[in-house]
């Protein structure tokens, strides 16, 4: 079985399929444990086309600082904490599968690179 999503424009996290809301809630979850000392993270948008086969994960997104207050062990997707909190990065996020099989999750501050 292989699905592979279009790119998709919408950054409501509701309009994705249920597979990649699973993928998304493993980046929300460690975007707010790494991001989110006072404030929700929660999804910005899809960065590229996702990729969720069997064989192959590939979901990288962005999420954002919200102005809702972090809620005690909630890290999923939080639809009324949508305005993103001034002054605060992007977190660009990916969930990827390695050769053995293994998920990785990563998050880090997405910088702008000025030359």
């Amino acid at each position: 079985l292989t699905l592979l999503a279009s790119a998709q424009s919408s950054t409501d996290y509701r309009d994705l399929s249920n597979t990649l809301q699973k993928h998304i809630d493993k980046v929300l979850e460690e975007g707010n444990r790494k991001f989110g000392r006072n404030h929700h993270v929660d999804f910005h948008s899809l960065v590229k086309t996702p990729v969720t086969r069997q064989s192959s994960l590939y979901v990288n997104v962005l999420l954002k600082v919200t102005t809702c207050k972090t809620a005690h062990h909630s890290f999923k997707n939080r639809p009324e904490c949508n305005t993103r909190k001034k002054n605060t990065p992007l977190i660009d996020c990916l969930v990827c599968k390695i050769k053995s099989g293994e998920e990785l999750v990563h998050c880090a501050k997405k910088v702008d690179v000025i030359n």
